[in-house]
């Protein structure tokens, strides 16, 4: 129950941390833009930030894949099959020796997630609805008799 608040909670923090890395490195830029004599400097905080900015981006589909693989699990769903060509579900990430979920395969997924939940979610629904009208007519009968 709690995994997915845990999920939204890490994405939320790893996405603070992508706007305030933006800032940081955009204000270090115009600090460097003022004196053209840097522009060497600049260069190199660019490739920086480029991979500060790749390692935020590798963390989020870290967290993205293991929380929709544990749906998939949990739902008994099927992962997409472990192939790293290139029109395939899966890549290494660009900043560690792991494998993460293509976007494309991450939308797939969640796809057949909220799929899967909406056919559970039907099947017990009406019954839900029936309870709920069986006691509101139980408490209405309770009313009259207790008058």
């Amino acid at each position: 129950m709690f995994e997915g608040l845990r999920y939204e909670f890490a994405l939320r923090q790893l996405q603070k941390e992508k706007r305030r890395t933006r800032a940081w490195y955009a204000d270090a830029d115009s600090k460097l833009l003022k004196e053209p004599k840097n522009l060497e400097e600049l260069q190199n905080l660019t490739d920086v930030e480029l991979h500060d900015m790749q390692v935020i981006r590798d963390k989020i589909s870290r967290v993205q894949t293991t929380f929709w693989r544990d749906e998939a699990e949990r739902y008994l769903l099927p992962m997409p099959a472990f192939k790293t060509d290139s029109g395939d579900s899966w890549e290494q990430a660009a900043t560690a020796i792991r494998y993460q979920l293509k976007p494309a395969a991450i939308a797939e997924l969640r796809l057949a997630i909220r799929r899967e939940k909406k056919d559970r979610r039907d099947g017990w629904l009406p019954l839900a609805s029936l309870a709920v009208g069986v006691m509101g007519c139980l408490v209405a009968i309770i009313a009259l008799l207790a008058k």
